[in-house]
């Protein structure tokens, strides 16, 4: 998506991800931002954040493009961080 739309070839891991851009603060976080999750260890999922505290993200390989909420129960007390690219 970000080759699509801004040109930018991002990393395939969600490790390296996290390396990419500048961090940002939760608070921050604005739409296109990349947010970071430690679901099965430390930056194992990743989705882009689109506004009113929701991302769209695949739970799983191959698995149906979803929105949820970043503060939802399940992904709150996984959240690691925000990458701005």
């Amino acid at each position: 998506m970000y080759r699509n739309a801004a040109g930018v070839g991002l990393p395939r891991t969600v490790a390296q991800l996290a390396q990419v851009g500048q961090p940002v603060r939760a608070g921050a976080m604005r739409s296109g931002d990349l947010v970071l999750f430690d679901t099965a260890g430390r930056f194992s999922h990743a989705g882009i954040y689109v506004g009113g505290g929701r991302f769209v993200h695949a739970p799983s390989r191959g698995g149906v493009v979803r929105l949820d909420g970043v503060y939802a129960s399940y992904w709150r007390p996984r959240f690691s961080g925000v990458r701005r690219v």
